[in-house]
């Protein structure tokens, strides 16, 4: 069975956008880090007003939490320069809680259940953040990240959208085309922004 080419599909999408819409749809953006962000945020906003989701309660230490957010905003803030506006909204829940769920797949290899369990509780609070809030869209940059596969990140959202209606999953592939490589370039030599080692929790430092 062939997969899905969700890179095709937010293709498609955006040129609907492009070619009906008046004004922005209002979107929100999980993001799980600066460097993850660089691409996808500028690109995005070409065709949506945006509001960045800051939702990882995986990552550990909290020192770790913080300094990826504040990486986050280091990258933001200059952006109102080039009349980008994006909205940030910080949220997150006690590490011990969240983190119940993932603990009987400890011993796992990185990329496997717990893995995709922490995709699915970050998207689908996404997902709630953005049906309270009346967004017209929602996405996430976690698929420009070389540690997460893409595919399972999109078949997770789309099995979130059916329960979720009131707001369109973008479906996306910030890898392909030389994005991401491209994004983590700029990270390092025009913006300075902290480059983790280690996805975010303590399995995976």
């Amino acid at each position: 069975m062939n997969e899905k080419n969700y890179l095709l599909i937010c293709e498609k999408e955006l040129l609907k956008i492009a070619s009906n819409s008046t004004t922005k749809p209002k979107m929100l953006v999980h993001v799980c880090c600066g460097p993850c962000s660089v691409f996808p945020l500028k690109f995005l906003s070409n065709f949506f007003d945006i509001t960045v989701y800051f939702y990882n309660p995986n990552i550990f230490p909290n020192n770790e939490l913080e300094k990826r957010y504040q990486t986050l905003c280091q990258y933001i803030d200059p952006l109102k320069k080039e009349n980008i506006n994006i909205n940030v909204v910080f949220d997150t829940i006690d590490y011990k809680e969240y983190m119940k769920d993932l603990r009987p797949f400890k011993d796992e290899k990185e990329g496997l259940n717990r893995c995709k369990l922490c995709y699915k509780k970050r998207l689908e609070q996404s997902f709630i953040y953005a049906c309270k809030n009346n967004f017209d869209y929602l996405t996430t940059v976690m698929t420009s990240s070389r540690q997460k596969s893409s595919n399972a990140i999109n078949k997770i959202a789309e099995e979130l959208q059916d329960k979720y209606p009131s707001v369109k999953y973008l479906f996306s592939d910030f890898k392909k085309h030389g994005w991401a490589e491209e994004g983590y370039r700029k990270a390092k030599e025009d913006y300075n922004l902290y480059l983790q080692d280690y996805c975010g929790c303590e399995y995976s430092i």
